[in-house]
């Protein structure tokens, strides 16, 4: 483990407080040398004329920059949050009322257009007025002209429209899904992934035979003709079950934590055909001694809110659960461990994890861990990268993570507890070596307790790439985030919307050699000093966010480009 150094306050340091209204300081590459950039304007070209009113509830807006170059555009309806978009935007299901849309634009830079475009409309009922006709604004022929001499940055955007249903079960083998891409200048390609492996061409509709029972997670990305991809694939996830679906564990394994029953589960777990759900007694507690590890499986573990417990001292790479190179979901009990100082660190059992997957497509909820002298989730590395989703649940009096990837794939961490946490709540550190790295993973909604190093932390030991950490809470600590690349850079990371309750020391972000980072709308309260310390890193943005108490919003030594 990593502990990540504060960043080292350097010659030619750039302070910036908030943003000059129409300026920004940038650095040559290389030269040292200072410049200074205007900020882009934004020009809606196309919707729904300003003021009028239309029966339709749908809208379509484009709109384009002064500085098309790498430009990035953030969008809002009806006062939400803004967020990244396309050039070309629909919003479908309005309701009947007033609505606005605003965007802005940001630059290669970061600079940020503060006088965003902006359009009023409304929609009405057909009873109430003929529709006013949707027009497209005088900028359109000028738009067609000029934005076909500049170089396509835009992302496009994907959909499905039609397979399994998000979350749902069938006994069917195979899958067919349908899918779309929407862009500002058209859609070349489109590639697909199943269960975590890497993308690869395909075309829609994309069909899959012969599914192994279990959990599987369908992604599709599209890619327009400048070789932009979609950096937010759509997603479908759903369960192959077996023919036989249900079984329940035997009345012979005491569910007192009386005695140790590892053998015995493994026994059943054993006997049941791959596709099945087991079923645990609602409410037993089951004494876990040895480690129960699965292997090439598909199952759906059904807790009924029953315990798995240790009571022995916790030994250093002794999990509770182990599944290696399988497809499994695991719901609704609760993991613990005899780590009697939950919430402090201890290299010599750090490795004792609650559960520990390996190579594994895993979908985690309504799971709770505690006492464990390792991480309550770690996604590690089998024949692949682990992948998956933990969902709701608590992480509590752990030595190590709450949760953490060193090889994992398509992650979702959402809705998740986490108190008394011995290191790091959030860890992407993947270890050095063939396999390892962290590719699109999201840390969402979370709500954070106590803990002793970061909140979240990125760790370059292999290729790390499209890392989010957004609208999560801390309570009772202030928020502290971190990234360094002892080989390898952190390409495309966001930090948007999450928000603290206790003051932090400076700076409460330490961000090393990131390409393309993006820090906006953060509620950060200070005792003092810069929010954010930037170093060597690429395509920086930071705006928007809180940091009372605090003197600056950023600093940036060394820019990278």
């Amino acid at each position: 483990m990593w502990r990540l150094p504060r960043q080292r306050r350097r010659s030619a340091q750039a302070s910036v407080k908030g943003y000059t209204p129409m300026l920004r300081v940038s650095s040559n590459k290389g030269g040292g040398k200072l410049k200074v950039t205007t900020a882009p304007e934004t020009t809606i070209v196309n919707g729904p004329v300003e003021g009028s009113q239309t029966t339709s509830t749908s809208a379509e807006f484009s709109f384009k920059s002064s500085s098309p170059a790498k430009a990035k555009f953030y969008c809002s309806l009806d006062a939400s949050p803004p967020s990244r978009c396309n050039p070309g935007v629909t919003y479908g299901g309005l309701s009947i009322g007033s609505h606005r849309f605003t965007v802005y634009a940001v630059d290669r830079y970061g600079t940020r257009d503060l006088t965003p475009a902006e359009r009023s409309w409304s929609v009405v009922s057909p009873t109430q007025t003929e529709p006013s006709p949707e027009a497209t604004s005088e900028e359109t022929t000028e738009t067609e002209s000029t934005d076909t001499e500049s170089t396509d940055t835009a992302a496009p955007d994907t959909r499905i429209s039609a397979g399994p249903a998000e979350g749902s079960s069938s006994t069917s083998t195979s899958a067919s899904f349908s899918f779309s891409g929407n862009d500002n200048v058209g859609v070349a390609g489109f590639q697909c992934a199943l269960d975590g492996a890497s993308f690869s061409a395909c075309s829609s509709p994309k069909a899959y035979t012969t599914l192994g029972e279990g959990a599987h997670t369908f992604l599709v990305r599209a890619i327009d003709a400048a070789g932009n991809v979609d950096p937010t694939p759509a997603s479908r996830s759903w369960t192959v079950a077996g023919s036989t679906s249900a079984y329940t564990v035997p009345a012979s394994v005491d569910g007192s934590c009386g005695a140790d029953v590892t053998s015995k589960i493994l026994a059943w777990l054993g006997s049941a055909p791959d596709g099945s759900t087991v079923a645990f007694a609602p409410g037993a507690c089951y004494r876990i001694e040895g480690t129960l590890a699965l292997t090439a499986r598909a199952l759906t573990i059904e807790g009924n809110g029953a315990t798995f417990r240790s009571f022995d001292p916790p030994e250093d790479q002794r999990a509770i659960w182990r599944v290696w190179n399988s497809h499994v979901v695991i719901r609704n009990l609760a993991i613990i461990g005899s780590y009697a100082n939950g919430g402090v660190f201890n290299a010599s059992i750090e490795h004792s994890h609650g559960i520990d997957l390996r190579g594994t497509h895993a979908v985690i909820e309504g799971v709770s861990a505690s006492d464990m002298g390792g991480d309550c989730v770690y996604f590690g590395l089998g024949d692949t990268r682990s992948s998956g989703t933990v969902r709701g649940g608590s992480c509590e009096g752990i030595g190590r993570n709450a949760v953490s990837v060193t090889a994992g794939n398509n992650i979702l961490v959402e809705g998740v507890r986490a108190t008394r946490i011995g290191y790091t709540v959030f860890d992407v550190e993947p270890n050095s070596g063939s396999g390892f790295g962290a590719s699109d993973v999201v840390f969402n909604a979370n709500r954070i307790g106590t803990y002793h190093l970061y909140a979240w932390s990125l760790i370059g030991n292999a290729p790390i790439d499209t890392q989010t950490f957004t609208n999560n809470e801390v309570g009772g600590e202030g928020l502290r985030i971190a990234s360094l690349y002892p080989t390898y850079r952190p390409k495309g990371v966001t930090i948007t919307g999450n928000a603290a309750d206790s003051k932090q020391g400076p700076p409460a972000m330490e961000l090393a050699g990131v390409d393309n980072l993006e820090v906006t709308g953060n509620t950060v309260p200070m005792t003092n000093g810069t929010m954010a310390a930037v170093d060597e890193s690429c395509e920086v943005y930071v705006a928007g966010n809180t940091y009372t108490g605090g003197s600056s919003e950023m600093t940036i030594t060394n820019p990278a480009c």
